[in-house]
């Protein structure tokens, strides 16, 4: 799987930005970046362009991006309503998908377990993201289609991490399974839960990082 410089080089700050390594209200400048990652300009600007249309940086004309401070109220109300809307995905999957399509997202599945077998998490991070793509194209609604990806993408940097969690690539690839198996059946009710049950898994690791981020602000208001 080919990945452009730009995608690199916005995971590498994804990560970053996630783990700490980059705080909020860091600058970060094009100059400097250019140097660490040894490219021109162009995908460097590319990829501060697609942070901050994901609200991870804040972009601000005529000067340097930086890191934005983000709510944790805004990430459990996202996270809330991205539940939801997985479930409805699930459901409308279960429904509407074509023969095709239900073929497509057992094969993307059977492709994941060599990925999770061999904890190959790149892999099975951009290999997660068509497994869903899969299932939101399968709802044929644009629209839920549209807000999920948007979601996703917003969420994108937590997901990362995750994946990084001891175990978490197998525990997926079996919650995986659980959404695919209802969406061959036809089981609009099951493929809704597992999705929602899928995504809740999260919450442990967005707590992780709630905890985190607030012990940061109390570093920063006593330091």
């Amino acid at each position: 799987m080919i990945v452009r410089r730009a995608d690199q080089i916005k995971e590498t700050l994804e990560l970053e930005i996630v783990g700490g390594t980059l705080p909020p209200g860091m600058r970060l400048d094009e100059p400097s970046l250019v140097r660490r990652f040894g490219v021109s300009r162009t995908p460097v600007r590319e990829a501060l362009h697609q942070l901050g249309a994901i609200g991870l940086l804040e972009m601000r004309k005529g000067r340097s991006p930086v890191v934005a401070a983000l709510s944790p109220q805004d990430l459990i109300d996202g996270l809330e309503v991205l539940t939801e809307l997985e479930g409805l995905s699930g459901a409308l999957a279960a429904k509407r998908a074509s023969t095709r399509e239900r073929a497509g997202i057992v094969r993307l599945h059977k492709i994941m377990a060599r990925a999770a077998e061999q904890n190959r998490i790149e892999d099975y991070y951009h290999l997660d993201v068509d497994f869903h793509d899969a299932i939101y194209r399968a709802t044929h609604n644009e629209l839920l289609e549209k807000q999920l990806r948007s979601l996703r993408q917003r969420f994108a940097p937590y997901r990362r991490n995750h994946f990084l969690r001891q175990g978490r690539l197998h525990q997926s690839y079996e919650e995986h399974g659980l959404i695919v198996a209802a969406i061959v059946e036809g089981d609009a009710g099951g493929a809704m839960q597992a999705a929602r049950n899928h995504i809740n898994r999260n919450g442990a690791v967005l707590a992780d990082f709630l905890h985190d981020l607030t012990r940061f602000d109390e570093e920063l208001k006593t330091g």
